[in-house]
């Protein structure tokens, strides 16, 4: 139930529209209420403690409201918490991701204090009498968050029962089936869901995901591109449609969709990788890892930058390989991860038969790190 005793995420971009919030909160009952001005400062501090119930202002300075709510989703630690978005106006592209996320509360400007004192009540009135159907959807859609598969099968199935025709509860049964890798059963449920409602991008998002596991990219990539137009604030749509794009070889559109991305979210680590990895395909090292500095920590920068030049090798561009790493050390300055970068040069230089070039990097790999066994032994067998 909630009550006096809930705690409240309220995250508004002005202390005017804190103060006429809490003051409908209060009205309502809700004094336990923490505001937040900035979106980045939210998620530290919700990802570190829990809040039931959350207000969050779409126009936000830093990253959306909508984004906010995805990225804490994303941390696992939340599910069907109620979230209210608050915005300017209401458009199809955010009633589309707001389907996605199950985001049933939105108030619009303008902002009167009587008028926001009736939303809140309202939400709570309905979250304080949940329909048995609805928490059982909510039961069902945890348990399979929480990996507890079976559970979450049998209570779904009970609400279908009730209601055959309830697209979330048909997409969270074909989300069930995908888990057991199930593709084409859960490919029947997502047209299934999308013939009772042909524009749900949620239900379309979910048949090209299947696309994909079945190994057709093309149709996986042409879907996820017209969705990405339609659901523009979706992150996973986002993410999806960037990298089937880039498996299907259409290089300048994962780039321009991954941009897109990262206006949303600057720290989208699948938006950085596919970006900096065409660029790696371009030959473009220039900024390289820069580009990667706000999504990837140090150790992260390291295993891309490694990664990248392995596949280079494989494909006999050793060349490549090379010229990138040395990109790769002009660029990074301080990171203990650096000798990592020096040993997969030698290497490449050994390929080349360059054993002068080869026998450098690995010396410096074992400067950089003196315990590092595979630097000393390549060192030990040139030594032989």
């Amino acid at each position: 139930m909630f009550g006096s005793s809930t705690s409240v995420a309220l995250v508004m971009p002005t202390q005017s529209e804190i103060q006429l919030w809490m003051g409908a909160l209060g009205a309502c009952g809700l004094k336990r209420v923490t505001s937040f001005t900035s979106t980045k400062e939210a998620y530290e501090v919700c990802t570190r403690q829990q809040f039931p119930l959350f207000i969050i202002r779409m126009e936000m300075p830093e990253l959306s409201g909508v984004t906010l709510i995805q990225k804490l989703r994303m941390t696992g630690n939340y599910g069907l918490e109620p979230q209210m978005l608050v915005c300017e106006k209401l458009d199809t592209k955010l009633v589309n991701v707001m389907a996605e996320y199950d985001l049933d509360y939105v108030t619009t400007a303008p902002f009167a204090s009587a008028a926001v004192v009736q939303k809140i009540k309202h939400m709570l009135q309905v979250e304080n009498n949940l329909s048995p159907g609805e928490l059982q959807y909510r039961e069902a859609k945890s348990a399979f968050s929480s990996g507890i598969i079976e559970m979450a099968e049998e209570k779904i199935k009970d609400v279908l029962k009730e209601a055959p025709s309830l697209e979330k509860a048909i997409l969270l049964s074909g989300d069930i089936e995908a888990s057991r890798g199930a593709f084409d059963a859960a490919k029947s449920l997502y047209t299934k869901a999308l013939g009772i409602n042909p524009k749900s991008t949620s239900a379309a998002h979910k048949l090209a995901q299947m696309y994909t596991k079945m190994g057709n990219n093309k149709a996986a990539a042409d879907l996820l591109t017209k969705l990405a137009e339609i659901s523009p604030y979706s992150i996973k749509l986002l993410e999806n449609a960037g990298l089937s794009n880039f498996a299907d070889e259409r290089f300048d559109e994962a780039k321009r969709i991954m941009g897109k991305l990262t206006k949303l979210d600057d720290t989208n680590k699948t938006a950085a990788s596919v970006t900096a990895e065409i660029k790696v395909k371009n030959g473009e090292f220039e900024g390289l890892v820069e580009s990667l500095r706000k999504s990837h920590d140090e150790k992260a920068i390291i295993q891309f930058l490694n990664n990248a030049g392995a596949k280079l090798s494989k494909g006999e561009d050793i060349d490549g390989a090379i010229s990138m790493y040395n990109a790769a050390i002009e660029q990074i300055t301080d990171n203990k991860f650096l000798y990592a970068i020096h040993f997969n040069m030698g290497i490449a230089y050994k390929k080349k038969s360059n054993l002068a070039q080869a026998g450098l990097h690995f010396k410096r790999a074992l400067k950089l790190n003196p315990s590092f066994e595979k630097a000393a032994e390549e060192l030990k067998k040139m030594a032989n």
